[in-house]
């Protein structure tokens, strides 16, 4: 029988995203420790996570650190880092992983299980794509919106025996856990949707409702999503021909809820993903011959204002 026990669980990148999981999971009675750090940790560590979703609004105690060091070898290690910092967490966490630790990483983009293939292999390294709209306005809180908290995950070469105990594992209240046997077009799915919104939102400082309702917000959303749409299937992704049209049906359906943490993160000052999201398509399609210049537009002035002294 295909089970593998799943006990100890680490929260690898406590943003937003990470805080919210780690919190439900935790929530559930499992063995969760979070790798947090500054304010975020303090919080965590002396008061406990507080969590506003659709679900449930509560304040619980949490198992946080600063390091993987203390640790020692988890069964699971939930990989939520943002992709900019990628050179330093994926050595980082080496203390957490032993011969059967699963990675997961749910990180936005198309590149993230290559990066970490390269230290641990592809033997228990799973990938997934995350649908939700979340945000840690202050340390030690998240707050969750919408119906949807969903991670979408599976094996890049469905060779995975124990998809089913990860997935029995996640599955927990607020956390909706679908397996997929063809991850890599799951991934480029969600890159066509946040490749799009984010840049938008990021330049423009904008809600997304406030986007929409400028002259050319939904058809500049929707040239930038066929653009990428299109880049995907020059490399031979198989995507639904109408994706871009339900991306965008969901995209204002949920409006009022739509967030983007690379506009939180511009707001923020801090990095951007931009290399690893836009930038990642742009090179393949420019490789490709596909012609993209909304991408491009959008792309040089979020290059620019994050590379201005």
């Amino acid at each position: 029988m295909n089970r593998i026990e799943i006990k100890k669980i680490v929260i690898m990148g406590s943003g937003a995203v990470g805080t919210y999981f780690g919190s439900m999971l935790s929530k559930a009675g499992l063995d969760v420790v979070f790798i947090a750090r500054g304010e975020h940790l303090k919080k965590l560590s002396s008061s406990g996570v507080s969590v506003k979703s659709f679900w449930d609004n509560f304040v619980i105690p949490v198992n946080a650190i600063d390091s993987p060091d203390f640790v020692g070898e988890v069964d699971l290690i939930l990989y939520c880092v943002k992709t900019y910092s990628n050179k330093i967490a994926i050595k980082e966490m080496s203390p957490l992983v032993g011969n059967k630790t699963i990675i997961l990483t749910i990180q936005n983009g198309i590149s993230s299980a290559d990066q970490i293939s390269k230290e641990y292999g592809w033997e228990n390294l799973l990938e997934g794509s995350t649908y939700i709209e979340v945000s840690r306005e202050n340390p030690g809180t998240v707050t969750q919106t919408g119906e949807t908290a969903l991670i979408r995950f599976g094996h890049r070469k469905n060779t995975f025996k124990y998809l089913n105990s990860v997935k029995e594992v996640l599955s927990v209240k607020g956390i909706q856990i679908e397996i997929s046997n063809d991850i890599e077009s799951v991934l480029w799915s969600k890159l066509i949707l946040v490749g799009a919104i984010g840049p938008i939102m990021a330049s423009t400082r904008s809600s997304f409702v406030d986007i929409l309702d400028s002259p050319y917000g939904k058809s500049i959303c929707e040239k930038m999503m066929q653009e990428i749409y299109l880049v995907a299937k020059s490399k031979g992704v198989f995507l639904p021909s109408d994706l871009v049209e339900k991306n965008l049906n969901y995209l204002l359906k949920d409006k009022e809820n739509i967030q983007s943490s690379l506009q939180q993160d511009i707001l923020s000052g801090k990095p951007l993903e931009l290399d690893d999201l836009m930038g990642a398509a742009l090179k393949i399609g420019k490789n490709n011959g596909i012609d993209m210049p909304v991408c491009e537009s959008f792309y040089t002035v979020l290059y620019n204002s994050i590379n201005v002294e």
